[in-house]
């Protein structure tokens, strides 16, 4: 063999003959090269393993399984792409399966392939269900190891493998054909069970508790509530394995119960939950413990806690997680929030309200640890004073289960050995309290209501309406002073009332659990012996076992709010929902409460006031003492816009005797770092709770930017909106936005050219026009081409159609515009070829609109934007609306439509056209309006009407200056046309040529310095 000879590798051999249909080969050599390609291939089975060919079934009949491998079959064809060769496939495959079910008892996975197309199949009871399916595009080195990574997530079995964050999304992730394999399982489970009164009850309460949360943003779906199922079950596993237990040794009830938790002493942190009903139902424990077996595959000994947060975001979609307002924090900035805030953590009660998978927790018990340790507190001290010391709570169920799990990882096993009792304080609850009214906590009982509204369904601040006509739960929680001591009564309720089963038998005695739990006040004892009868009957109905722990969850915010538990520090990251995803109820709640606590805007901004402010309003109202600091992540809008001005104020709650305010020290404006922490700009504000004592939040901030290892900190100024601002400009009331013109695939056009035949006179060819911009559904729409009367092509023009003075590339689009007007839909009709293209925009509309959506026409006269641009004035100013930097521009084709991304106003001569065109190009506008902008990841965005909060005055032809800036605008405008931007192909370029044109002439400087000279005589207009 020569010194140059490479062998190649096998997997590359046998992929070649297996990765292409080829007319000469045998079925029989796709056969053994797939057979040799499992053997070799790593695929994390024990060593030695191999792969079966013509694998006998054992039930006495001469059938032979393809290929077997681990609890892999594999039925084998030639070429899947023949017609009906599927449909013959899966029926063998189906029977093989069903045989090896019933010879070991175990669950195999199934798969059809020929080489190129590999189909995954999962066995029901009532036959094969397709899962997902893999394409082998070619036999070269990245196809075959994408196959050997999708095979190898399908077995899952063999030597522990590192528990990695890409490991965790590449084996368990939504996209894992393990994943898939097990969720069409509990699927079909779901399917078989969803009537059962345990399985709807649970189903029910999950679906209550998410709508209060996340509003309109929350569908109630079973395939959320399966991907929550799945991520509960594999985090509830993970906490076995993190501390050492080994849940492959237990029942699958077990499992999900806790068993081996509440054994050695822990609780609340495994426990029956919404989520523990596979265990119930029959195929379930398989199921579960094929879980149990995969989880237990990764070595998570070492495991650190962000892992959870991988696991998490790998099975719910970035959609999805958008949608819920679910943006995790970064370690490093809440353990600098928390290094901050947490100044005594010995003596400081600290909680994160909104706590998610438990970020700040983690640093928080971590930085009360470390103390402890520096003073030589015994370990087993330290975690009894630990749980009052550090809590955390959501109205997310998974986000709860998986801030337990990382609450034991921040105390880390060697601690876990030395202790006493653990109650995990991490808590599901509603921190809002909707409906509570300003008291979250109004006596010493607390009722929960059985059959409930939703807490955001009611359209008052008093709670007390959701109990009328239902049963309810009370528990004196004056009773018991210790609530680890009240989490276990309650338990042990729940539990006994499970033994009840006929409504005909008396009820089990209580006397003595309440004696045992020192009970010993008259009317305590004979609320909870009437909770605990309620408890009774509702197992009597088959629907107590979630009971006991949806009360215990429920009671914690309210035992927080007492005054003599509330709290010395509150931080964290809570949720971002904006107004206009809450649902039509809970707007009314959000608005109710925001009002009551200054905090409601209303008006143009109403759609843009988010729940982040009423949030931290309302839980440092219930939940800190006066003195007590807060500190919280917030978008970056919260330092500046306007929706927020009531909140950064900090005079919330006035009500009689409830008072409460708050003075702000200081925000950190964290826009700059990069790569940017969240899908929006963000911010983290601090501040003291007080009484009648309130200090507005600095304008000031410490910009924090670049890397998070290497940060740069500066002292900046934020230009903070409200509502007394005043627009400066006697313009102010001139520009309209232009029309809505989406979505644009329907009306943007491109023309084609007329064929060898020609096209009839007055007519035009039209193609869709598309865009890399479009979203569902209308990406999906296909390109049309038409044939329209000329006289509606018109020209339109976008943000991307202007550079600074100048329109560079007018777009085109067809709508039933003409002579200066929009035709009704009877006008429509008399032009045929209108008609005929409006009739197909229509059923395209119709098709795909939601329910309850205006008509076509209404769309692109959305609110009245493009009929009020006719008879269209002679001169107008068009500007943009967005952007990092404004560009304005003349128009004087009365054709023109305007689109969205525009403004307009009417002028009366080319003169005042370039005056205000001057203005607004300047490099002095843009650094004043830079500073009022929101902003997004790139920068500012939003312009719309800021431009005119400055002090641009009504154009004079006779004032010195005014002539000036006309005569630059004039200028500026003929040396824009002169740029070259022909080979130009984003307009963000095209604005940056001119731009430099502008400079390098020195009109740019001439026009800066005489707008400023403008703005410092300027008289402003209210």
């Amino acid at each position: 063999m020569s010194a140059n000879h490479v062998v190649e590798n096998p997997l590359l051999t046998f992929a070649r003959v297996f990765a292409s249909r080829t007319v000469g080969r045998a079925e029989a050599d796709v056969h053994s090269a797939i057979a040799s390609f499992l053997t070799v291939a790593d695929l994390g089975l024990l060593v030695g393993a191999v792969a079966k060919l013509e694998d006998p079934t054992a039930d006495g009949t001469r059938r032979r399984i393809d290929i077997s491998y681990g609890r892999l079959i594999i039925e084998v064809k030639k070429d899947l792409t023949v017609k009906n060769a599927v449909e013959n496939a899966e029926p063998q495959l189906a029977g093989y399966l069903q045989n090896k079910m019933d010879t070991t008892g175990d669950v195999f996975a199934g798969i059809i392939t020929d080489g190129v197309l590999w189909r995954l199949y999962a066995l029901h009871r009532d036959g094969l269900a397709f899962v997902t399916e893999f394409k082998l595009a070619r036999g070269d080195h990245d196809s075959v190891d994408r196959l050997q990574t999708w095979l190898d997530a399908i077995l899952l079995t063999g030597p522990k493998l590192t528990a990695t964050k890409p490991r965790i999304i590449e084996r368990l992730g939504s996209g894992s054909p393990r994943f898939l394999f097990d969720r069409a399982r509990l699927e079909k489970l779901y399917e078989e069970n969803r009537h059962s009164p345990e399985v709807s009850l649970k189903k029910e309460l999950w679906a209550r508790l998410l709508r209060t949360a996340l509003g309109t943003a929350f569908t109630d779906d079973e395939k959320l509530f399966l991907d929550h199922t799945m991520l509960v079950i594999e985090a509830e596993v993970i906490a076995h394995l993190v501390v050492g237990l080994e849940p492959a040794s237990l029942s699958a009830k077990a499992v999900l119960a806790g068993d081996q938790f509440h054994t050695a002493g822990i609780t609340n942190v495994v426990e029956a939950d919404f989520f523990d009903w596979p265990a119930e139902v029959d195929g379930g424990p398989e199921l579960v413990m094929d879980i149990v077996r995969e989880i237990s595959q990764f070595e998570w000994s070492h495991v650190q806690h962000d892992v959870l947060k991988a696991l998490y975001e790998a099975v719910i979609t970035p959609e999805v997680r958008k949608n819920l307002g679910e943006y995790y924090t970064e370690d490093w900035l809440a353990q600098r929030i928390v290094d901050l805030q947490v100044d005594d953590p010995l003596n400081q009660r600290v909680a994160d309200v909104a706590c998610g998978s438990g970020t700040f927790v983690f640093h928080a018990v971590r930085r009360y640890l470390e103390a402890t340790a520096a003073a030589g507190i015994r370990n087993a001290d330290a975690i009894d004073q630990l749980q009052d010391r550090v809590f955390g709570m959501d109205i997310h169920p998974v986000s709860v289960v998986l801030a337990r799990v990382t609450y034991l990882l921040a105390i880390g096993a060697d601690r876990l050995r030395d202790r006493r009792r653990l109650t995990v304080p991490i808590y599901l609850g509603d921190s809002i309290q909707w409906g509570r009214g300003s008291r979250a906590f109004d006596g010493d009982v607390i009722s929960i209501p059985v059959d409930a509204e939703d807490l955001a369904t009611v359209d008052t601040e008093a709670y007390e309406a959701l109990f009328t006509d239902s049963q309810v739960l009370r528990i004196p929680v004056s009773a018991i002073s210790d609530p680890a001591t009240l989490d276990l009564l309650v338990s042990e309720l729940a539990t006994l009332a499970q033994t009840y089963t006929d409504t005909s038998e008396k009820y089990p005695l209580l006397s003595d659990t309440l004696t045992r739990y020192e009970v010993t006040d008259a009317a305590d004892r004979t609320i909870l012996t009437e909770t605990f009868h309620t408890l009774c009957d509702l197992n009597a109905a088959g629907r107590d076992h979630i009971w006991g722990y949806f009360v215990r969850n429920q009671i914690r915010p309210i035992w927080l709010s007492r005054p003599d538990r509330q709290l010395d520090r509150l931080i964290g990251n809570p949720p971002w929902l904006s107004y206009r995803f809450m649902s039509e109820s809970m707007q009314a709640q959000f608005k109710l409460m925001s009002e009551s606590r200054n905090l409601w805007e209303g008006g143009k901004v109403a759609t843009h006031q988010d729940l982040v402010g009423l949030f931290i309003a309302r839980t440092v109202e219930q939940f800190l003492r006066p003195g007590g600091t807060f500190a919280f992540v917030t978008p970056f809008a919260v330092l500046s816009r306007m929706q927020y001005a009531g909140f950064r104020a900090g005079k919330w709650l006035h009500n009689g005797t409830d008072q409460v305010t708050a003075k702000f020290s200081e925000s950190w404006d964290l826009s700059a770092i990069r790569p940017a922490l969240f899908p929006v700009p963000s911010a983290v504000v601090f501040g003291v709770k007080t009484n009648n004592d309130a200090t507005a939040l600095p304008s000031s901030v410490l910009e924090l930017a670049g890397r998070h290892d290497e940060l740069f900190e500066t002292r900046a100024s934020i230009q903070q909106l409200t509502g007394e601002d005043t627009y400066l400009s006697p313009y102010a009331t001139a520009p309209i936005q232009g029309a809505t013109i989406v979505p644009r695939v329907l009306f943007m056009v491109n023309e084609e050219e007329a064929g060898p035949l020609g096209r009839p006179a007055g007519t035009t060819a039209v193609v869709s026009a598309r865009s890399t911009l479009e979203k569902k559904p209308w990406s999906e729409v296909e390109t049309f081409t038409t044939t329209i009367e000329s006289e509606f092509v018109h020209p339109i023009l976008l943000g991307s159609s202007i550079v600074p003075h100048r329109i560079a590339w007018p777009a085109q689009t067809v709508l039933p515009v003409r002579a200066g007007r929009l035709l009704n839909a009877t006008e429509i009709r008399k032009h045929e070829l209108l008609h005929q293209r409006w009739s197909l925009l229509g059923s395209m509309w119709s098709d795909r609109k939601k329910q309850g959506a205006i008509s076509l026409l209404e769309q692109v006269d959305w609110q009245g934007k493009l009929h009020r641009q006719f008879p269209a004035p002679p001169i107008r100013v068009l500007y943009s609306s967005s952007g990092n930097r404004i560009a304005a521009t003349i128009c004087s084709d009365t054709s023109a439509i305007v689109d969205n991304t525009l403004y307009w106003l009417p002028v009366s001569s080319r003169a005042e056209g370039h005056f205000l065109c001057a203005i607004l190009n300047s490099g002095v506008v843009a650094e004043r309006i830079g500073k009022l902008q929101s902003r997004g990841l790139f920068g500012a965005r939003h312009i719309h009407m800021i431009p005119w909060r400055l002090p641009i005055p009504r154009y004079d032809p006779d004032h010195e200056t005014h002539a000036l800036l006309a005569s630059l605008g004039d200028e500026a405008t003929k040396l824009a046309a002169s740029v070259d931007l022909t080979a130009t192909t984003r307009f963000t370029e095209g604005r940056a040529a001119v731009r430099k044109a502008l400079s390098a002439s020195g009109t740019a400087l001439s026009i800066d310095e005489a707008v400023t000279t403008l703005f410092e005589v300027a008289v402003p207009v209210n």
